[in-house]
């Protein structure tokens, strides 16, 4: 598969303008190791539904996404976090990650000029994605900033950059789209030989 690629603007997420024409995504949930960060985040629009006022209550805001697309590659998260999970996640790092096992949910929207409207371009269809957390070195692919984002004033919100690769032995789907009709699957992960 090709490499995907999207600079998603936080701000088109969190204050979601119907005449803007972008890359926007929401990080629906993560577990990090056994620690389940909140989905706090209230009132996000719904770019696939934005007549409903009671909006998305998420996680994350996306700031980009890189995956190779290689099945064994890692998928690299730039997100923004509530200071509560910022707070949680900094707090997990600082004592050292015994269980560096990840568990992630997310969804890329972006807009079709022809359909005149948002779709969902990469995401895992209301599943969540299981693995590890990457290793750049001996240096685990996480990280957790301590200073707020300057884009977005309230709520404040606390980068994190994070990479994961797939668990041992295991395929999974994320779901890719190229317009608002045109939908493919992808694999992520290799199986164990043998395995059913």
């Amino acid at each position: 598969m090709a490499a995907k690629s999207y600079s998603c603007s936080p701000e088109q997420a969190m204050n979601f303008k119907r005449d803007v024409q972008t890359y926007c995504g929401v990080i629906n949930k993560l577990v990090v190791g056994t620690a389940t960060l909140t989905a706090d985040l209230q009132g996000v629009v719904n770019p696939l539904n934005v007549s409903d006022t009671a909006g998305m209550t998420v996680t994350g805001i996306m700031s980009d996404y890189h995956y190779e697309g290689g099945q064994t590659q890692p998928l690299n998260f730039g997100f923004m976090i509530s200071n509560t999970n910022q707070v949680t996640l900094t707090g997990l790092l600082d004592l050292g990650l015994s269980n560096t096992d990840i568990v992630i949910g997310y969804t890329i929207y972006f807009f079709d000029p022809a359909a005149k409207t948002y779709y969902t371009c990469n995401w895992t269809n209301g599943a969540t994605l299981t693995g590890v957390i990457a290793k750049h070195g001996s240096e685990l692919a996480i990280h957790c900033d301590v200073t707020p984002y300057h884009g977005i004033d309230q709520p404040q919100l606390y980068p994190v950059h994070l990479s994961v690769v797939p668990t041992p032995g295991s395929t999974q789907a994320i779901y890719l789209q190229q317009s608002n009709t045109a939908k493919n699957v992808t694999t992520w992960g290799v199986a164990n030989p043998g395995a059913a």
